[in-house]
């Protein structure tokens, strides 16, 4: 009998064999039927066997999809990972249910859970990195081979930070000439960074200006060249759309504004001279000071309260804006400094002018 309707029997004496070898019909019902006759030709009762002869093994499912229609391709702003995977019951009717194995940060893949649709949510942590392989099982508990594994998923719910710029808020005397460069402390979604309105800078009368904006996705630094140098003496606003987000799809919390002054239009002139750390100690100091334009030379000379100069730093950066440098806090002779104070003495040269500023120093070692 094969699926349900009669056929004709076969009829096989196996005399003093113990085995038969019997062709089934595939993917219906075969029910085999066994009687003991002796010589006289009196039978048992009939006694059944039931087979259902599978054409073929659970079929391989295809590659499990991760679904997140915010974030960019393997990463998910959710600890909830989507995963579907094509169906196949239409072309296997005797499937039961789906396995689903799981891999963390590339570790070997351990069962996960059974499911009896074509997808599954995955439980996940940040900073994890999650794959899924799946494999399909028959209604008679056969279990087939293994998916193609999908794409690993970062799970980042947090949104970015800015790891450092040229500049921070309230920033002054900053070169009409600087770029401005924000580097960020994860991958950033490029399209949103170059969607015009989501980077701009303003000036102090709400004027935009216009630039070149690139976007480094080897190094996550965001670059906006003006296409003119800056005003002197102008208040700047460096803002950050909240709309921009990482490859995740997380949008900063806040709009981020960095706010700085350029430099006056004074000739040429050294500005705000200072040293850190101060007091010094024996691992040295470093002098930061500006420049309202480039010029030839910066010299800082070093001078004791009484008037009798102790060091000289030539060959200083001379550019326009931020400078800095770094003495190691010994004499002109190679001996470290005693305790005290001194008079530090900045100057740029120009052409013809030269441009001087005083502060004083201590020493505490």
């Amino acid at each position: 009998i094969a699926g349900g309707k009669n056929v004709n029997w076969t009829d096989s004496r196996l005399d003093n064999n113990d085995q038969f070898v019997f062709k089934l019909n595939m993917d219906v019902l075969n029910i085999l039927q066994v009687r003991a006759v002796d010589p006289a030709r009196n039978a048992t009762a009939v006694d059944k066997v039931h087979v259902l002869a599978l054409a073929q093994a659970p079929p391989q499912p295809s590659e499990p999809i991760h679904k997140d229609d915010d974030a960019n391709p393997g990463y998910d702003n959710d600890i909830e990972l989507d995963f579907t995977w094509e169906d196949v019951k239409e072309d296997f009717k005797y499937l039961n249910s789906y396995i689903v194995y799981l891999s963390i940060n590339s570790k070997p893949y351990q069962y996960y859970r059974e499911v009896f649709t074509n997808a599954v949510t995955v439980n996940a942590l940040e900073e994890n990195i999650y794959m899924i392989k799946v494999k399909s099982k028959d209604v008679f508990s056969n279990i087939g081979i293994y998916s193609p594994a999908s794409l690993p998923i970062i799970v980042d719910i947090s949104p970015a930070k800015i790891l450092k710029s040229t500049m921070t808020d309230g920033d002054i005397f900053v070169a009409t000439t600087t770029l401005v460069e924000i580097t960020f402390d994860e991958p950033m979604d490029s399209a949103s960074i170059i969607k015009r309105g989501n980077i701009r800078l303003v000036d102090q009368n709400n004027i935009e200006t216009e630039g070149k904006l690139v976007y480094d996705e080897a190094t996550n630094k965001l670059t906006f060249t003006p296409y003119q140098d800056l005003k002197h003496d102008y208040d700047y606003k460096f803002i950050i759309s909240s709309d921009v987000k990482d490859l995740a799809g997380n949008n900063f919390d806040n709009e981020v504004i960095i706010g700085f002054h350029t430099i006056p239009p004074d000739g040429l002139k050294i500005m705000k001279l200072l040293n850190y750390p101060n007091p010094i100690t024996n691992a040295g100091t470093s002098f930061s000071y500006y420049l309202s334009q480039d010029s030839y030379e910066v010299i800082i000379k070093i001078y004791s309260t009484s008037g009798k100069k102790i060091c000289s730093i030539e060959n200083c950066p001379a550019y326009e804006g931020y400078n800095e440098v770094f003495w190691d806090g010994v004499d002109e002779w190679g001996s470290t400094l005693p305790n005290g104070t001194y008079i530090v003495v900045g100057t740029v040269y120009g052409d013809e002018k030269k441009n001087s500023i005083r502060t004083k120093i201590s020493v505490l070692k």
